[in-house]
């Protein structure tokens, strides 16, 4: 599993600039140009537990009044789904949604599917185009086999 740090390290080995937000510092009144950070995206920990001990990484991504939720798990009863609808809905912004589950429960590579979105985000033009390259790239292998290959 990655931590912040190990995520901030990667990231800026892509030249990306991490942007990375506590999950429980989310509210519905959250103001969207501060959660972007005018990066483009957010990597959002998000801790299952009260104490933090176990957690997952999500990103959000956006171009322009669009959004993108990407959680690796492809889960539909993320608790920040909420908060993030209403943040969008309160700045005009669509959001959307992966519901594709990319990573194994079993597995700890949602920090580096988190910076794989990311720089995707950068050299794609659309969400439609990102969903592209991850179906390309999951026609041969899984993509936490890919990730995991590819550190």
């Amino acid at each position: 599993e990655l931590s912040n740090f190990d995520i901030d390290k990667k990231m800026n080995k892509l030249e990306l600039d991490a942007n990375l937000v506590d999950g429980r510092t989310i509210k519905s009144n959250t103001d969207l140009e501060k959660l972007f950070d005018k990066r483009g995206h957010a990597i959002i920990w998000h801790p299952w537990n009260i104490d933090g001990s176990n957690a997952h990484w999500i990103v959000l991504l956006r171009k322009g009044n669009n959004v993108l939720h990407h959680d690796s798990f492809g889960l539909e009863n993320n608790i920040l789904v909420p908060e993030i609808l209403n943040i969008c809905k309160n700045n005009g912004c669509n959001l959307y949604r992966n519901e594709i589950t990319y990573q194994d429960k079993n597995s700890s590579t949602c920090g580096r599917h988190a910076i794989l979105m990311c720089a995707l985000n950068k050299c794609c033009k659309t969400f439609d185009d990102i969903e592209n390259v991850l179906l390309d790239i999951t026609k041969n292998q899984p993509l936490d086999e890919y990730l995991i290959n590819k550190q």
